[in-house]
């Protein structure tokens, strides 16, 4: 069970990703990757883990407010009263949630050690009865990785390319090219980091190998595994990623 769930649009999952890091620095297990689930059991998995969290922050953004997806976790966080409502954007809340107090993280800078996050971390203690505890090196390592690369706020981290449609995959299936694998989620991020500024799809998917977590990075979603291969052949060739080789991968549909 993780202290805290996220919520966001799923091409807003970079920024996600980064607000997820800074938590888990702070002394919060988070639980955002819904890469980690199986197309057919989606929906109830997720109900599963956002009812198990002690506390739900949904990143509202011109996206996530036209996401059913997003409206239905924020609809369900709000009736257990563990919401804690985010702006990554300014823009109009959908009315339900008009006249809740949300924490504005819109003109935050991104930076992992700032005082714009201390009503999010005052919000987290009564939500999940624990103050955050600061991991003082692992958040000076951070911190450097995002200086490292453009020190971008949450709302202008690259946008996640939306998965493809269902007349281009088999139901719930695709291809992707894996390039390595971790159990230093610094390492990960940094490579993942590497990649996005070369121009590719790159991500994490979480996976527990004999009882410790693995960090898989991978690129692309591909409509077959000689499209998967197409791409695999570059990487070996331009990029030198020898390790890189084509697996199948469930997709869960475009949140």
């Amino acid at each position: 069970m993780a202290d805290i769930f996220v919520s966001y649009k799923s091409e807003r999952r970079r920024a996600a990703e980064h607000l997820t890091r800074i938590l888990e620095l702070h002394g919060y297990s988070v639980w955002f990757d819904y890469a980690l689930l199986s197309g057919r059991e989606f929906d109830r998995e997720i109900e599963r883990e956002l009812r198990a969290a002690r506390a739900v922050i949904v990143l509202w953004c011109s996206l996530s407010c036209e996401s059913e997806w997003v409206l239905n976790e924020a609809h369900l966080a709000k009736d257990l009263e563990k919401l804690l409502p985010v702006w990554i954007q300014q823009v109009e809340l959908p009315l339900a949630f008009r006249r809740m107090d949300t924490v504005d993280l819109s003109n935050w800078d991104g930076a992992p050690r700032s005082q714009a996050l201390d009503r999010v971390f005052d919000q987290l203690a009564q939500l999940t009865g624990r103050d955050a505890t600061q991991q003082r090196k692992g958040l000076i390592e951070y911190e450097k990785t995002w200086r490292r690369f453009g020190a971008p706020t949450l709302a202008n981290f690259a946008l996640e390319p939306v998965a493809l449609s269902a007349e281009h995959l088999a139901p719930n299936a695709c291809w992707t090219v894996q390039v390595n694998a971790t159990r230093d989620m610094q390492e990960a991020s940094a490579l993942v980091a590497k990649l996005c500024a070369g121009g590719y799809e790159a991500y994490v998917v979480l996976g527990p190998v004999r009882g410790e977590t693995w960090y898989r990075i991978r690129v692309g979603r591909f409509p077959s595994p000689e499209k998967a291969k197409e791409m695999e052949e570059r990487l070996r060739r331009v990029d030198g990623l020898e390790a890189a080789y084509v697996t199948p991968q469930q997709t869960p549909e475009s949140r």
